[in-house]
């Protein structure tokens, strides 16, 4: 029997298969309905997400924005495949939104946002930390950039990129970058040091 009812939601309309979930509550109307469109969805969002997951959360979030709309709360829906590619493309607008929003945790990840030592500036075997190294790397240090010396200063005194991006009132990621460079410079100011 359970064949026979399946096999008869596939020659339905899709209004008419979203309309038994919503006023009958047919589950198997409505899974009719999402093996439709699923293969449509995945599609779409492959083509702009990479990671498989985060496709599947789409499509999920896809059909919950559809079900909680409130074209379909009024059953005032035309063209149903038009209406839930309508919602897919405002569901990928809203992921690229937040992903931007949070691309400093990614940053993060990338950089080990672990507090650094003194010694951590540089590779521990090649940079042998005595007292006229450590006096010759706070001279480097007070010779950077205002900005580039603050926040390798401020991380050295062991506060983590949110407490400084609040001390110099800027972002996560403007300071990790910053730190950065200042490593980055000191490196380049001890190579020199070391040509001579």
């Amino acid at each position: 029997m359970f064949f026979n009812r399946s096999k008869s939601y596939k020659s339905l309309e899709n209004a008419e298969l979203l309309r038994l979930y919503l006023i009958k509550g047919d589950v198997l109307a409505f899974q009719c309905l999402y093996e439709r469109f699923e293969p449509k969805l995945w599609s779409f969002f492959r083509r702009k997400v990479n990671n498989q997951n985060d496709c599947q959360d789409l499509i999920q979030t896809t059909y919950e924005k559809l079900l909680t709309s409130k074209g379909v709360r009024e059953q005032n829906i035309q063209e149903f495949e038009f209406y839930m590619l309508g919602i897919a493309k405002n569901t990928l607008k809203r992921y690229f939104t937040n992903k931007k929003k949070n691309s400093y945790s990614d940053f993060e990840l990338v950089n080990e946002s672990v507090v650094f030592k003194a010694e951590d500036i540089f590779d521990g075997d090649k940079f042998q930390q005595s007292d006229l190294e450590m006096a010759w790397l706070h001279e480097a240090i007070n010779q950077l950039p205002l900005k580039q010396k603050t926040a390798i200063q401020l991380q050295l005194q062991s506060n983590s990129y949110s407490v400084i991006a609040e001390n110099m009132n800027m972002t996560e990621t403007a300071v990790g970058s910053l730190i950065n460079r200042a490593k980055n410079n000191l490196k380049k100011k001890r190579a020199n040091k070391y040509e001579r």
